[in-house]
Parts: structure tokens; sequence; C-alpha cells
């Protein structure tokens, strides 16, 4: 009888150590393991602060995104969608002014009683965009706060999306299509880049988009080279937002020689956000010079950047050394071409109806970033090309 109970209470004990054991095996069978095929993705909104604590007055502009430091994030696809400023304006009231690569796209008033402010941005900024806030009188400027999105698609292997290069000419859309557009993409990249695309071998076609369509199928984009259909239409829904169109290896798809016309054909509804050719490459390494159409009439003195007036053109750089530069303009007046504020580097006096051309030679080791012009009178700027070290 004993010995019954002592085999009956060491069974027990068995029993017992076995569940014991089993259960860590069971709660770890209920836990996904970590591994490559599970990659951390940020899918909530990011918030970034940059604490400024300087002055800016009038003439001076703060480099948004340069200060808040999202190079790395607007190139891997997240989207700025908010931006708000806080300080201490002047007692007189200050007006903050937000531009978009030279373009004022929307602006603020701060007073005694409101010293933070919230500015509108289009939906879709690049890492190449050149974001930059204005005051019309002095104001103490503590921080800036920018909200980010997650991306809407992630890259793959090596971190890229394949259109973060010098090799990519960019148009920013911003467009709203409802059931029809013909884009033309020459006259599109070459009036927001300054370049002329004559002679380009074009590899690629880039199209980020959106779709705007609540019922019914989603939008179609088809790109036409020579007005004929290239390739097959990509739909343009929320499983695909970023398109690109390959262009035959066959031929050399010289702008100008091969391809008279290029056109993407857009059918239904959907909000248009970029478009970009993707070139050969050994056509845009290592630019020596740079142009821009700049069409800007000047009535009252003024200042500005001369990297503002580049900021679209491709391969400018504000830490380039320059060479020279070559200013066309027409009208009457003067315009001073300035180092660091301070520096005059030429003088050229317009006097004339019809356009004419003037160069200054830059200083030693003249950075882009450092050059400003000083307009005065009436006049208008046509163009501006800079030679380059």
């Amino acid at each position: 009888m004993q010995l019954q109970k002592l085999t009956l209470r060491l069974l027990t004990l068995q029993t017992l150590c076995l569940l014991a054991l089993s259960i860590p095996v069971i709660a770890n069978a209920q836990r996904p393991v970590p591994g490559p095929n599970r990659p951390h993705r940020p899918d909530l909104p990011d918030v970034k602060v940059a604490h400024i604590n300087k002055t800016l007055t009038r003439g001076m502009s703060l480099d948004v995104i340069r200060e808040l430091g999202i190079q790395r994030e607007l190139a891997m696809g997240k989207s700025l969608i908010a931006l708000s400023v806080e300080g201490s304006p002047a007692p007189v009231g200050v007006r903050l002014t937000l531009s978009l690569n030279g373009q004022r796209i929307d602006e603020a008033r701060l007073g005694r009683f409101n010293q933070e402010a919230s500015l509108r941005l289009p939906s879709y900024i690049s890492d190449r965009d050149r974001l930059f806030l204005n005051v019309d009188n002095p104001m103490h400027i503590r921080k800036i706060s920018a909200h980010l999105s997650a991306p809407t698609s992630y890259p793959g292997p090596g971190g890229g999306y394949g259109d973060q290069d010098l090799n990519t000419l960019r148009a920013t859309l911003n467009q709203q299509v409802y059931n029809y557009e013909l884009l033309h993409l020459r006259q599109l990249i070459s009036s927001q880049t300054g370049q002329n695309l004559q002679g380009l071998e074009v590899e690629k076609v880039i199209l980020k988009a959106s779709s705007a369509s609540r019922y019914g199928s989603p939008a179609q984009a088809q790109l036409l080279v020579n007005g004929q259909p290239v390739g097959r239409a990509e739909y343009i829904d929320e499983r695909n937002e970023r398109m690109v169109f390959e262009l035959p290896r066959y031929s050399r798809n010289v702008i100008g020689q091969d391809i008279r016309t290029l056109q993407l054909e857009i059918r239904g509804d959907a909000h248009l956000k970029m478009v970009a050719l993707k070139v050969k490459e050994e056509q845009r390494r290592g630019p020596r010079s740079l142009q821009v159409n700049v069409n800007r009439s000047f009535y009252s003195p003024e200042r500005v950047r001369l990297s503002d007036l580049l900021a679209r053109t491709p391969g400018a750089r504000p830490n380039e050394e320059i060479e020279a530069i070559s200013i066309v303009a027409r009208g009457r007046g003067t315009i001073v071409v300035a180092e660091n504020g301070f520096n005059t580097l030429g003088i050229i006096n317009v006097s004339s109806s019809g356009a004419r051309s003037e160069s200054v030679a830059a200083g030693y080791s003249t950075l882009l970033r450092d050059v400003e012009l000083r307009v005065m009178g009436n006049l208008t700027i046509e163009s501006i090309r800079v030679k380059l070290k």
C-alpha cells in the first residue's frame, strides 16, 4: 500500500515537471519570430523639430529642409504634410512667407498675441526641392516643426527608388485630372528645370500619382512617343502610385532625333504629383555650367540669392565653386553681384530695351550658395548662366 502511494506521488511530480517545461515552448510558438522577412516599417507619422533660436530679418532666408535635416526622409519617400513656426515677432507684426523653388506657396501673419503659425504645403516635396522661409520684419524664430507621413511605398534592396540622382530631370505637378489629360513631358520638364533637352537620350519615364476616383475603374496612364503608345498602360490606384515606363532599348531614344514628341496620356480621375525623365548616365555626369531661364521682372530694390534662382536646375549644388556669372537682362537699372552680402564681385548696368548679356568673374573660392544679386531699377532678368570650376 505504501509502495503504491509512493509510485502515485512520483508520477504526479513527473507530470507537473513536464507541464512546467512545456509552457515556455507554447509561449514561444505564439510569439512571432523576428527575422529578415519582418523588417521594421515606420508607418506612423514622424515629427521633426529644429530649434533655430536666431533672429531673421528682411532679406534673409531660412532653408527649412536643411534646418530640419529631413533630406534623407524625403529621399526615402516620406511626405512633408505640415509645418509650424514658433517665435517672437516685432511689435508691428510679421508676415511669414513660405516659398518653394522660388515661388510663394503660403503666408501667415504673426503678432503680439499670435506667436505660432501653421503653413500649408503642396502634396509632393522632394529632397532636391528648395523650401525657404522669409519675413518682412525682424522676428526671433525659436523653432520650426514638421510632420512627415510614412512613404506610400518602400524601397527595395539598396534603399533607393531608382529616381533620386543627377540623371533624373523632374517636374512637380500637383495637378488634379478629371476624365482625360495629355501631358507634354518635354515642355513640362524644360520649363521647370530651365534645361535644354535637345540631344538627351531618354531611358525611362517616371510618374507619381494617386487615384482620385471614388467609384468605378481606376485611372490609367499610357506613355506616347511620337503619338504612338509605347509599352502597356499602367493603372493608378492605392497599390500603384509610382509608375515606370521603360523605353525600348533597341532604339537610341534621343530627343530631337528619334523622339519628336513625348507625352503621357491620363484617362480617368487622378491626382498627379511628379513626372521625371531618366536620361543616359554619361550625358549628365559632371556639368561644368548651369543655365536657367529666369524671366523675372523687378520694379523696386530687391535682393535674391543665386541658389534660389537655380533651385530647379539639375546639378546645381550649393557648395559648388563657381568661376563666372553671365546675366541676360533688359530695361533700366543696376545689378550688383555680391558674395556673402558685402564683397562686391561686379556691377552690371542695364540701360537697353533689348536683352544684353554681361559677365562677372567670381572670387578665388566663391561658392554658389554665397552669391546674391541686388537688383535696383526697373528691369527684367531673362536668363543666368553660371560657369563652374
